[in-house]
């Protein structure tokens, strides 16, 4: 049984090189090749691999993100980057906000979602991927006027607990009971603590 997760680990491996590689060639961003890769490899409508240890999955994902936002942080010009961190931080905090709220009023009024479920869906979808925007500014060796480049990786490293906030306020909501003091006692709290 083990040899079958390794060879499958392999397999996928090589298969995210080839796509790497493939969508390098074609000057296609790699997320699209990943996402395409999904769906024929996961449980997507042309996967015929049926796949359900959800546990796992979180655990791989939580394992991927801590190296990509280390490698996107490791990678980062800090010299650059220290004249940006007060826009970034703005962007990072305000930003993802106003992100949320428009999506929000967009679900809401266009799409007809109730309010906290137009509200959970901004929230999940207000930060930028920072794995994407690393993987573009240094594939494509992009050099912003302005330090833009800089400011917009600083912002996409730092923007996760913003919107995972949101997340966590939108879903105490949901569940009922939640006062605008216990929302601010949580925002402190995570701001402050964690």
């Amino acid at each position: 049984m083990m040899e079958m997760w390794i060879l499958m680990a392999a397999v996928l491996i090589f298969c995210a090189v080839a796509v790497e590689k493939m969508t390098s060639k074609v000057k296609l961003p790699m997320l699209l090749g990943f996402i395409v890769l999904g769906l024929f490899l996961g449980n997507g409508s042309f996967s015929t691999l049926r796949y359900d240890d959800y546990s796992l999955t979180e655990t791989i994902c939580s394992c991927a993100l801590i190296i990509v936002m280390f490698y996107g942080g490791f990678g980062t010009n800090w010299k650059e980057a220290k004249s940006t961190a007060v826009s970034a931080g703005l962007l990072a905090s305000f930003g993802v906000a106003i992100s949320a709220f428009a999506t929000a009023a967009f679900c809401v009024f266009v799409l007809g979602f109730a309010p906290l479920t137009g509200l959970l869906v901004g929230a999940l979808v207000s930060s930028t991927d920072a794995a994407s925007v690393f993987s573009i500014l240094r594939s494509q060796n992009l050099s912003l006027k302005y330090h833009t480049d800089s400011l917009l990786e600083v912002e996409s490293g730092s923007n996760d607990p913003m919107s995972y906030m949101l997340v966590l306020i939108v879903l105490t909501m949901m569940k009922g009971g939640v006062s605008a003091s216990s929302v601010v006692a949580m925002l402190v709290v995570q701001i402050v603590v964690g």
